[in-house]
This record gives structure tokens, sequence and C-alpha cells, in this order.
């Protein structure tokens, strides 16, 4: 492969990093808080999710695992803001469209979490159940 094609490879696996939220410092909190998460261990990874979040504020996918975690010990009320500021940056993201929803759900505010699921609903392009079993 020659330098050129390097070169422009690179530059493109950046220009990829960059479109998907940046350069994540702290990428190993973030994998041990997205381990102790799958093991159960929510508080220990709200820890490591905290350290990340301090090197890379605003990072929305990290935002809306911490809020998972929250709303797995709980603690939906604080869940609830942390899915609504990820979302804030990243509207797109059907995985706290949906753990947003179960938080309202769990909150008995029902309207709002069926508001949350028609969201997840419009932004997969599906319209019907049988649409989702296609």
């Amino acid at each position: 492969m020659s330098n050129g094609i390097k070169t422009l490879l690179i530059i493109l696996g950046v220009i990829a990093l960059l479109a998907i939220g940046g350069i994540m410092y702290g990428i190993g909190e973030y994998n041990k808080a997205v381990a102790l998460a799958e093991t159960g261990q929510y508080e220990e990874a709200l820890r490591f999710y905290d350290q990340c979040l301090a090197m890379n504020p605003g990072v929305s996918t990290v935002m809306t695992n911490r809020a998972v975690a929250l709303a797995r010990l709980g603690r939906y009320e604080e869940a609830e803001v942390e899915f609504r500021e990820a979302l804030a940056l990243d509207p797109r993201d059907m995985t706290a469209w949906t753990n947003l929803g179960l938080c309202l759900s769990r909150l008995r505010r029902e309207q709002e979490a069926i508001a949350c699921f028609e969201k997840v609903r419009e932004l997969a392009g599906v319209n019907t159940v049988r649409d989702i079993l296609r």
C-alpha cells in the first residue's frame, strides 16, 4: 500500500471518529463502566462513567449509559434528567428515547412514555408492528 493511500485511510478514520462524536479520552474508564454495568454493578459503573464524563463532557453515549445505570438502580428521576440531556445532544438516539420512555413509565407518566416510544417508532421508520416483524 502506498504512503498516499495510508495517509488517506488515516484521514478517513479521523473524520469517522469526529463524525460519531469525536475522539474520546478515558476509553479505559468507559470500557470499565460498561463491563461493570453488564454485571449489574451499577454503583461502581456510575463512578467510571463520571470519570469519563469529567474528561469528555457532553458525550451523549456516555450520558445515556450512565442514565441506564441510574434507572437500573431505581433512580428514575435522575435517569430522566440524564436521558433528556443526552437527547439534547443527540435527538436521534433511539436507545435514549426507549429508556426515557421506560423511566417515565416507571414514574407513572404514561402519556409521556408513549410519546417517547412513538419517537422511537418514527426514528426507526416503522408504522406498525407488522413493519417491525418484516
